[in-house]
């Protein structure tokens, strides 16, 4: 079982600023958020909570990592969803008080936000502004999983996998702040979630690989080009205006990653000096 942390308001201003769940939310109804809210510490592997128990509420990613998953009567294993910092999960339950479709584990160490059902629906009954703002959110989650649905369906596995690495970085929906790496998503993760064997999955990204798509770092895959991964999506169909721009903004950001790392190795001595201002 998770271990509860005292100096709670530390973790929760910080991580709360995260969350683009709460970004439309009041300052009134932000701070019943902030006074319900919990902070706990699980070790890696440690489960949160098991599929099919009472719904207790939502829970928000302040460091580390946490997975959402389900294991089948005979053995086999979906990997719902991998969750960092600034991602919630648990919504859904704590909005229709249903029990959890899902489990959840902690996928390293990690420190996770806990907001009680109670509390999370008594706002929502108090606050209709509020009520609005998570409606459109889950209404925008909800547009993630018909695409993906569509994915699975009617595309090759080189698009859903393409769509997928370039969406991951679409956590700018569920939190503040576009972040175009895939983190430390793995191969054996990344092939879970697709639904297929590792080696089927380990063909697609090695042809990404060789095009200079996507790299291996350590056990992770990043994405190192945008706007070709774009034209792999767009081998079907094109993209909508709105969600091409998002994809190539990635790439104007890894663009000028790239340019501060250089001018940091060019001049060690400067970047030295602007850490001890």
């Amino acid at each position: 079982m998770g271990v509860r942390i005292s100096g709670r308001d530390k973790w929760i201003g910080a991580a709360l600023r995260g969350v683009h769940l709460f970004l439309d939310w009041p300052i009134a109804p932000m701070q019943e958020l902030r006074d319900a809210a919990q902070v706990w510490s699980y070790e890696k592997n440690e489960i949160i909570a098991n599929r099919n128990a009472p719904s207790p509420g939502l829970w928000v990613v302040a460091m580390g990592s946490a997975i959402t998953f389900r294991n089948s009567a005979v053995g086999k294993y979906l990997l719902q969803g991998v969750h960092w910092p600034g991602d919630v999960f648990g919504l859904t339950a704590a909005i229709d008080g249903r029990p959890l479709p899902f489990s959840h584990a902690a996928r390293t160490d990690a420190v996770v936000i806990f907001v009680p059902r109670t509390a999370f629906d008594g706002i929502l009954r108090t606050h209709n502004e509020v009520a609005r703002s998570v409606a459109i959110f889950v209404c925008t989650r909800a547009r993630v999983e018909y695409e993906a649905l569509y994915m699975m369906t009617a595309e090759s596995l080189r698009q859903r996998v393409a769509k997928f690495m370039a969406y991951l970085p679409g956590r700018a929906l569920y939190h503040l702040g576009p972040e175009p790496d895939p983190v430390d998503l793995t191969q054996d993760e990344l092939a879970s979630m697709m639904g297929v064997a590792r080696q089927t999955l380990n063909r697609t990204i090695g042809t990404f690989v060789r095009d200079g798509i996507v790299e291996r770092r350590g056990n992770g895959l990043h994405v190192i080009n945008f706007k070709a991964l774009l034209d792999v999506i767009e081998e079907s169909e094109p993209l909508t205006p709105e969600w091409r721009n998002v994809v190539l903004s990635w790439d104007e950001i890894l663009q000028h990653r790239r340019a501060a790392r250089d001018q940091n190795a060019e001049n060690p001595d400067q970047e030295q000096r602007a850490g001890a201002d």
